[in-house]
């Protein structure tokens, strides 16, 4: 048995144990099956809003980038149709569809398997902020020393997985939170980015030094959405003044 390391988490995987997962077999039939059910789910909820083609093309995206990049794949109609409903809400969001009340914030690392991972899941945490995550290479599977630290702290990762940045997930944002890919970020549609670079990798550090990114990136989450609903509240307070103006006008 030979045991090798990923080099995106940094987490020990032995050959002989690999699980198998869903046993399509390559059969382009049962594909197409398990395929049809994660479009015929996405259109039960976005059919009377968004284009069919639209829902089925997110839907054949989401499914072949869950199929190429989960290590099991048990439950890979289940994430497909996750990652396809949140690409449809993002574009939703990005085309004026539906309302996003809160600020919008995306976390980008280069894999999307440990630090924007544990950024998005702090931030999401509070209920204050709309948050995504994604990677510019997306690795396979999160850290498990992310998921470690922070099930410690009552938050399960179990469920997440590394997410590619689309262009409605680009659009979607307000504000994007660049770990150490401010150079690498592709068009971010006038958001506005925000860099840290201080963040250290979680690559072969020890659970205890792990915590430590945690802490740092906790603070730091804490501080940003401080400014964001601060900024979110300025601006409704700026909105509703120019209200009543205009109705004094009138």
């Amino acid at each position: 048995m030979t045991e090798t390391t990923d080099q995106n988490t940094g987490q020990p995987q032995v050959g002989a144990e690999e699980p198998r997962g869903l046993n399509t077999g390559g059969n382009p039939i049962v594909q197409n099956h398990v395929m049809e059910r994660v479009v015929a789910e996405l259109t039960e909820k976005w059919g009377e809003l968004l284009d069919h083609g639209r829902i089925r093309a997110t839907a054949l995206e989401a499914y072949q980038e869950m199929d190429r990049t989960a290590r099991i794949k048990t439950f890979l109609p289940t994430h497909a149709a996750r990652l396809g409903d949140d690409r449809l809400h993002a574009y939703a969001v990005a085309e004026g569809l539906i309302e996003a009340p809160l600020p919008k914030v995306l976390f980008v690392c280069p894999s999307n398997t440990g630090r924007s991972q544990i950024a998005a899941a702090l931030m999401g945490r509070q209920n204050s902020v709309a948050v995504r995550s994604g990677g510019i290479t997306p690795g396979g599977h999160l850290h498990h020393r992310a998921v470690e630290a922070l099930n410690e702290r009552g938050i399960d990762l179990s469920e997440m997985y590394p997410k590619s940045l689309t262009e409605d997930v680009l659009r979607a944002a307000e504000y994007v939170v660049a770990i150490d890919t401010a150079g690498d970020l592709p068009d971010v549609h006038g958001a506005t980015v925000i860099s840290w670079t201080d963040v250290p990798k979680l690559t072969d550090k020890p659970i205890e030094e792990v915590r430590q990114i945690v802490d740092l990136i906790e603070d730091k989450v804490r501080a940003l959405s401080e400014d964001l609903v601060g900024l979110k509240s300025h601006s409704q307070a700026a909105a509703a003044q120019s209200r009543d103006g205009q109705a004094l006008v009138a």
